[in-house]
């Protein structure tokens, strides 16, 4: 091979190389950013999140309304604002507590308490969620974290 052969084929192998280079780059940021894009949907998941729900004491004999609350009495004495709520795991691991909010009359028939639990980990999947003692109810975390959970009791 001439040296004027040489120089073109060592010209060829750069441009080839540097093509090789350019396309391996490409493709690494490429799967980085595809990486990226999945740890972000990822990491937007909630680690926690606050529990919403109303329970309602539907037993008109079984609460006394005092002023513009209510609250239970009668055998429902234990229910009444501030009254703990326990959010466990599916095998009956507490995960957190909260607490019943003030009691309302919503239509004559029915005292009704919001229920609030902050920092429940999420992830679970179903729930358990347990009104003072009055045994535990299933729920899933969308409900949960929707406020859709709405306990009854009398």
């Amino acid at each position: 091979m001439s040296t004027t052969q040489d120089t073109t084929a060592t010209a060829r192998t750069r441009r080839v190389s540097l093509w090789l280079t350019i396309a391996l780059v490409v493709a690494a940021l490429g799967v980085g950013g595809l990486l990226g894009v999945l740890t972000t949907s990822r990491d937007d998941a909630p680690e926690i999140f606050t529990f919403g729900g109303m329970f309602a004491l539907e037993d008109i004999d079984g609460f006394a309304v005092n002023g513009s609350h209510c609250v239970g009495e009668e055998g429902y004495d234990d229910i009444s604002a501030g009254a703990q709520v326990t959010v466990y795991d599916r095998s009956g691991a507490v995960l957190a507590i909260g607490g019943l909010g003030p009691g309302l009359v919503d239509d004559g028939y029915n005292c009704v308490f919001r229920i609030r639990v902050e920092k429940v980990p999420a992830g679970h999947g179903l729930y358990q969620v347990e009104v003072s003692h009055r045994g535990k109810v299933a729920f899933s975390e969308a409900e949960g974290l929707a406020g859709d959970v709405t306990l009854t009791l009398g």
